[in-house]
This record gives structure tokens, C-alpha cells and sequence, in this order.
């Protein structure tokens, strides 16, 4: 994640701290570990309690608890059609891709070497980038690596880890295809020097096993960067993968969005895109068109629609996606990107949106990255900290927790580290909240209630003497205690990257219609995607974000080719 993304001070009364690691990290390591943190730790749910109860797919539903149940959103509503005589230019191609992020791009890529003609409008100032990992299996980077994950293994173990509540054609297209996505991706990457490597790999010993813990991580995240640095940034894959479609004769047309499908019958036969002078252009396409413009998380209305409070209210304060990209290609805010635009088109022309639940990726996160103590506004424990959950951040008294540490935390963290999930331990300059040297002292500084505190680190202490958290289970190693001044916190915060709840298709990326058969000529990859992570994401595949959208631009542009 861009370190334009990473959590600051809180700004309280407290001010902001430097705790000083003595010389154990690098900076450039710390910077490693902070971003790995952010892109694998967060992956956390929007509140299942306050989910909506049914689903707005181009009928009438619910919005948020304060509209009727029998209302109908005005983005549901098809503008009227856009008249041929406000159309300056018409341009023949064979498949037209709407949004030029990943998906969209490995759906060009599939497409030129299906030997299409392809023409991508973006809105957008150049091709965009968001998340950090590619989740993949069977690449060559991972056979090289000694990562063997069997792909039915995996469909298995995901289908027990969604309920069963995913497109099992698009997970299966994902663990059969991604592996060789990868590969041709570093066919293009490799030559402008940047390569791929995989996150949580080597295991920390060879019995290790992810089935063990809380959360299960597999090593599926392919991180791009230069030769022998560490970007945590898609950018390194977008522009060379850019440039090379463009070289095989890909026409981009930047600023550019799609607003209207073009329909013949009950066909999809092209797209109509608003150019930056305001003026209209049609392409027509005899392959088909591909959707693949993004989440809809800067849609008021769009969110409204669909998630709860809490996560309306999150991404509203937090939005994180443009962060990713260089502040000169980000967008006017008046001109937002996210606004779910590929979802509308489709849905204006007949289309499912997925029922509840929607899902959203949220992150969590403290500047002291480990599983020690965490408690509430009431200064009570309330989790298993190895799970460093929003959605139960969300159930707390006023939806504030902290981190709880103490000055050996140096040797608690080699003891504590969920490797797999947490990174290395962090270096220099690690920013804390508030220090004492007494128990109460610190809960008066934070403002919560001092004998809460003092029991809950008391009964703390008691669980890692006896070696088993009877409590809530956090595993044995991990069972530090708090017993030597000064004491400090850090605040968990909780911050929004993206929907990911989105229009259902069927295994060759299809946009389905409210009988559930296909549009022809219409399809759609990446978040605009549904029915791919049931109410939250998680990092269970850690870049299945990503992972997903490569997958179902590849297949898309494959099936219009006839393959």
C-alpha cells in the first residue's frame, strides 16, 4: 500500500511519541514491514449485524435504516438515451474495455493475443493502480520458490471459508488461470526490470501450517517491484503492462468514461464514452464490451444503498483507493473515480446486482503492528487480538480500542510476532499514543476506566503465567504480559480501501440479466464483479483482489475470442 495510505498520528490531546528501537531494523525494513502490515493485516468486514436484509439489484429493496423499505435510488433509474446527433466521432473495434486498472488491462492483454482489436476508455487521467499483491497459484515464481498449493485444494478450502457463498466457476477460472496470468504478466514486466516475488514465503519453520491459526493465510500474494527494492505499489506492473499494450496497437482514450451501453435487440454491441470536451464518442464492437471500472465507494447514494452505517461513515472519512496513485495523476475531486459506473450501466440495461451481503475491504491497524493486549473504551478486553478485526472494533464502546504494550516489548515481540501476519518487528520511529509509568496512569491518559484497566491487565498477566489464554483463545506463544514500566498505547484505527459487492456473472465473466442468463456481448471483471468475498474480504488469499480481476479480464476477452 502507498505509505500515502498508512495511518497518522490520531491528532489527540495525547500528541504523538517516538518509541526508539534500538538499531534492531533498517528504516527501508520498518518501511517493509508497515506497508506489509497494511495490505495483508486489514482485509476485515463491514458489521454482519447491521447488514442490509435484502438486495437492490434493478428492483425495489432497502437502503440504509432511515428510507423506506419501498423506496428505489435514482442511480437505478436509465438516463435517457444519449441522441446520435450529440455523438461526434464513431470508432469500430472488437472488444472495448470500460476502465483501465488491472482487470482491465489483462483483459486487453487476453484479448491482443486472441488476436483482437481492442480499444480501452478510461476515465481517468492515465491507467490506474490499486492494492499492492497479485494472489495467484502454480506461477513459475512460486515453483521456483517451492510453493505448492494444489488448486483443488484451494477451491475446497475457500468454498468452507465463504460458506460457500462465492461464483465457484469464477474461483475455479482463478486457481486454474492466475498461475500462468502471472507468468505472461512477468513476460512483459521482466524486460523493464521489475520482477515478482511471494509474500508470507519462506514459512517461518517447516511444520508451519495456516490451517492452525485464527486466520488462515496461504503464500498466493505476488509482489511486484524494481530489482532489489521493495515498492508495495501496482504501479510497477500497470505502466510497463501500459506501455506494452500500446505497442501492440491497444488505443487508449484517457478521460474518458463510458456512460451508456449501446444496445441492438437484447445485445450489447458497444459503448458510448463522454470525451474531456464534453462531447460524445460511440465505439462499436462485434467481440464485446468489458466493464471494468472499479468499486462504487465514492457513490453517496451507491453506498447508501448498500452498506451499513459504520462503513458508509468509514469510507466517507477514510477512502483510501486515489492515495495509491501519484498526486499528479489523481483526479479533480469534483470528478471522483469510483463511482460505480460499470455497475450502473449494467444494472440500466437489465442486470443482477448480488444480494446481501455486500462485502467491503476495510483495514485495521495500530502503529505498534503485534498481537499485545487490546482493549475497549472501557478498558476491557473484548477479542482474540490475533484477528485484528474492525468488525468487532465496530461493536465497541464508541468504536475506539488501543494496543497495550510495555518496555519489553523488544523480546515479547520475537516472542509474540504472528509472522505470518504481522511482518517484522517495526523500527525507529514507531509513533504511540500515550506512556506511563503505572497502569493507572496510562488509563487516565487515555481516558478510560483506571479499575477496568487494572483488572483486565491484571487477568492478562494471570493467562500468560498460566501459559493458555482460557479466555479467548490467543495462542500460547503469543500470551505476553505486561509487567515492566513504562507502559504505552497506540489507537486502532480502521480505515476504508474499496466495495467489492458487484453485478453477477457466470464463469466466462457474463453479466447476467434477472433471469440469470447472459447478456451477450456484455461482461465484466474486477470489483464491478460480484458474489467473490460474502460480507467481508479477508487474507485468507492474501491479493485475491486482484487475483480476481486478472482472472475475469483474462476469461472475458478469452470467451468474446471464441476460446
Amino acid at each position: 500500500m502507498d505509505t500515502s495510505c498508512m495511518p497518522q498520528s490520531s491528532g489527540s490531546a495525547f500528541g504523538t511519541h517516538q518509541l526508539t528501537r534500538r538499531n534492531f531494523l533498517t528504516a527501508g525494513a520498518f518501511a517493509a514491514a508497515a506497508l506489509s502490515t497494511a495490505g495483508l493485516i486489514g482485509g476485515c468486514a463491514p458489521n454482519t449485524d447491521a447488514k442490509k436484509a435484502g438486495s437492490l439489484a434493478g428492483t425495489e429493496g432497502t437502503s440504509s435504516a432511515s428510507k423506506a423499505k419501498d423506496s428505489k435510488p435514482s442511480f437505478l433509474n436509465p438516463p435517457d438515451p444519449i441522441a446520435d446527433s450529440e455523438i461526434s466521432e464513431t470508432i469500430e473495434t472488437a472488444f472495448v474495455v470500460v476502465g483501465g486498472g488491472i482487470g482491465g488491462l489483462v483483459g486487453c492483454l487476453s484479448a491482443i493475443d486472441e488476436k483482437l482489436k481492442v480499444i480501452v476508455l478510461e476515465k481517468a487521467k492515465v491507467s490506474r493502480t490499486g492494492g499492492s499483491d497479485i494472489a495467484a497459484i502454480g506461477s513459475r515464481v512460486q515453483k521456483e520458490l517451492g510453493v505448492d498449493l494444489s488448486p483443488e485444494a484451494m477451491i475446497r478450502r475457500y468454498i468452507k471459508h465463504t460458506d460457500a457463498y462465492v461464483n465457484t466457476p469464477l474461483l475455479s477460472n482463478w486457481a486454474k488461470n492466475s498461475g500462468k496470468i502471472i507468468d505472461r504478466i512477468l513476460e512483459i514486466t521482466e524486460p523493464a526490470g521489475v520482477g515478482a516475488t511471494i509474500r508470507l514465503w519462506p514459512y517461518p519453520s517447516p511444520d508451519w501450517n495456516p490451517e492452525e491459526h485464527v486466520i488462515e493465510m496461504w503464500p498466493t500474494a505476488h509482489s511486484f517491484a524494481h530489482f532489489n527494492e521493495f515498492e508495495d505499489n501496482m504501479e510497477v506492473v500497470v505502466e510497463p503492462l501500459t506501455e506494452y499494450l500500446k505497442s501492440r496497437g491497444v488505443e487508449f482514450y484517457y478521460e474518458t468514461p463510458g456512460v451508456q451501453l449501446v444496445m441492438e435487440g437484447n445485445a450489447v454491441v458497444g459503448v458510448i464514452a463522454q470525451k474531456p470536451d464534453g462531447s460524445y464518442l460511440k465505439v462499436t464492437s462485434n467481440k464485446g464490451v468489458l466493464l471494468s471500472t472499479g468499486d462504487f465507494a465514492n457513490d453517496p447514494e451507491m453506498m447508501n444503498a448498500y452498506f451499513p452505517e459504520d462503513i458508509i461513515d468509514l469510507s466517507a472519512r477514510t477512502n483510501a483507493y486515489t492515495n495509491y496513485m501519484k498526486p499528479e495523476n489523481r483526479p479533480d475531486p469534483a470528478h471522483p473515480l469510483n463511482t460505480g459506473d460499470g455497475h450502473k450501466m449494467a444494472l440500466w440495461i437489465g442486470a443482477q446486482m448480488e444480494e446481501s451481503p455486500h462485502s467491503s475491504m476495510t483495514v485495521g491497524m495500530a502503529s505498534m503492528p503485534a498481537p499485545f493486549l487490546q482493549v475497549n473504551g472501557n478498558g476491557e478486553r473484548f477479542y482474540n487480538e490475533d484477528v485484528h478485526s474492525v468488525n468487532e472494533l465496530f461493536r465497541q464502546p464508541g468504536k475506539t480500542s488501543y494496543v497495550i504494550w510495555d518496555s519489553k516489548w523488544e523480546d515479547d515481540y520475537e516472542k509474540a510476532v504472528c509472522w505470518e501476519m504481522w511482518g517484522p518487528a517495526p523500527a525507529d520511529a514507531e509513533s504511540y499514543l500515550a506512556t506511563s509509568d503505572t497502569i493507572e496512569g496510562l488509563a487516565e491518559k487515555l481516558r478510560i476506566p483506571v479499575d477496568n484497566f487494572k483488572a483486565t491487565v491484571a487477568r492478562r498477566n494471570e493467562l500468560a503465567d498460566l501459559g493458555v489464554d482460557t479466555d479467548f483463545g490467543l495462542e500460547s506463544h503469543r500470551l505476553t504480559s505486561l509487567t515492566k514500566p513504562p507502559y504505552y498505547a497506540s489507537e486502532f484505527s480502521s480505515y476504508f480501501s474499496s466495495t467489492l459487492s458487484g453485478i453477477r456473472v457466470n464463469g466466462d465473466s457474463q453479466v447476467l440479466d434477472q433471469q440469470s442468463l447472459p447478456i451477450k456481448g456484455l461482461y465484466a471483471a474486477g470489483n464491478v464483479v460480484g458474489e467473490r468475498f460474502n460480507n467481508a474480504y479477508s487474507t485468507f488469499f492474501p491479493g485475491l483482489t486482484n487475483g480476481f480481476a486478472v482472472s475475469t479480464g483474462w476469461q472475458a476477452a478469452k470467451h468474446a475470442a471464441g476460446k
